[in-house]
């Protein structure tokens, strides 16, 4: 294709914009889930809580996310894959961090952290090449 064509591809047809867009979802329905149940979330995430007292670091969690879930939606509504590349790369220590947490504290969910962190390693690549098609890099 060529870049003059590439240039006026509208922004749903690159791969990057809707990888952003499930990665954005994703975080609303992780925060969510952190306020609805989060003994059942911290079990999901591979470091279960047994008790009440450790629902608001969960909740930590979920502020994280909604926060990340926010900043991701500004930027799709701004169409600017130049920002979104950025916040799926520095996601990946994230999922990274995720994935030690949970091995170091004897959790059985390593695997589904390494996942995300690949995941997001093909999203940073794919929204990179959107920004380039839009001349935002």
């Amino acid at each position: 294709m060529t870049p003059e064509a590439t240039a006026i591809q509208p922004f749903y047809s690159f791969t990057g914009f809707w990888l952003s867009v499930v990665m954005g979802s994703l975080m609303y329905v992780n925060a969510l889930r952190t306020l609805t149940n989060p003994i059942g979330f911290s079990r999901y995430m591979g470091l279960p809580i047994s008790n009440g007292s450790a629902v608001p670091w969960v909740r930590v969690y979920g502020l994280r996310a909604l926060f990340i879930g926010l900043v991701v939606t500004y930027f799709l509504v701004r169409l600017d894959p130049g920002s979104l590349q950025w916040i799926a790369a520095m996601a990946i220590p994230l999922a990274l961090g995720d994935a030690w947490l949970v091995k170091s504290s004897g959790g059985k969910t390593t695997s589904r952290h390494l996942i995300i962190a690949a995941v997001l390693v093909v999203s940073t690549y794919a929204i990179h090449l959107w920004a380039v098609a839009r001349g935002a890099v």
